[in-house]
């Protein structure tokens, strides 16, 4: 195939094919004009490929919903990072969105922009400084000599002292240093004062 010249009786070779691993032909040859190649659209921060590209089409790159600064698709889910003033948070498994405020039990990170879970502090510790909405909780092991007496981390750990009695009434029968079961009904039994 040729292409015609204007106002000429000849003819030009038609260009060979478009190198299809960067280019796409976005116009095909014809009798009065020669085949236009064109570089294959990258797609930039802030867009997704929507659909790739052909021999015959270029790359669909639209941009990402807001308040996604980066994204995988289209949907609210599919964010990868976030635009300033907001965080990145895990919704369904393999779906991110860009949230605001952090839900229940998480922080945002700010650096990482994301939402992330709260510390949880393990057994034998308590929360020196509270979680805030920007940053994590501390926690703080309780020292020697003391012990985490409930199952509150907001409460700080009490000095421990050996038992001498205890209360009847709550069904547990105490000598000094330790407790020891009783299935002795409560009233049946005078109170014992408690001493520390």
């Amino acid at each position: 195939m040729c292409v015609l010249q204007p106002g000429k009786a000849s003819c030009l070779d038609v260009t060979d094919v478009c190198d299809y691993a960067t280019e796409y032909e976005a116009v095909a040859p014809n009798s009065y004009t020669d085949r236009e190649c064109r570089r294959v659209t990258e797609c930039r921060d802030g867009e997704y490929q929507e659909r790739g590209p052909t021999k015959t089409s270029d790359r669909e790159c639209p941009r990402c919903n807001y308040p996604c600064q980066n994204c995988k698709g289209p949907n609210n889910g599919d964010c990868t990072s976030c635009g300033d003033f907001f965080l990145l948070e895990g919704g369904f498994p393999g779906e991110m969105e860009c949230a605001a405020v952090c839900p229940q039990g998480f922080y945002g990170d700010v650096g990482r922009r994301a939402c992330v879970p709260m510390t949880q502090c393990p057994p034998g510790h308590f929360e020196s400084t509270p979680g805030t909405p920007t940053s994590d909780r501390e926690c703080v092991a309780c020292v020697a000599g003391t012990a985490d007496h409930d199952k509150d981390i907001t409460t700080p750990c009490l000095v421990r002292r050996p038992l001498t009695a205890c209360w009847v009434g709550y069904g547990v029968v105490c000598v000094k240093g330790r407790g020891v079961g009783s299935s002795i009904s409560p009233a049946s039994r005078p109170p014992i004062q408690a001493h520390h």
